[in-house]
């Protein structure tokens, strides 16, 4: 798998994981760039944390550094938002599709 075991490359992981029961074709080697791009090409509105959470695994680890803890929990955070914007998106998605695999609650 391409990501590390800090806490954006954890979180890039999930958010992989997330895409993926979303019905995105990911897997664990799906590099992080691609997981963004197709995250946004199909929900643009997780455009800004996705991206936000990539930057961060990137500089954690490509960098030389480790991130501190504000920047640990920015990675946390941005994980947060993306999986909300992705929950707004797909709900509006399946009820456009007539889908009645979601859930209401």
């Amino acid at each position: 798998a391409p990501c590390g075991s800090g806490a954006a490359g954890q979180a890039v992981l999930q958010l992989g994981q997330h895409l993926g029961h979303l019905g995105l074709p990911v897997t664990e080697a799906t590099a992080p760039l691609e997981l963004e791009r197709r995250a946004v090409r199909r929900w643009p509105a997780a455009a800004e944390p996705a991206g936000r959470l990539v930057a961060l695994y990137l500089e954690e680890s490509f960098g030389g550094r480790s991130l501190g803890e504000a920047e640990r929990e920015a990675a946390r955070e941005a994980l947060r938002r993306a999986r909300r914007e992705l929950r707004v998106s797909n709900h509006q998605v399946s009820n456009h599709q007539g889908s009645d695999h979601q859930a209401s609650d």
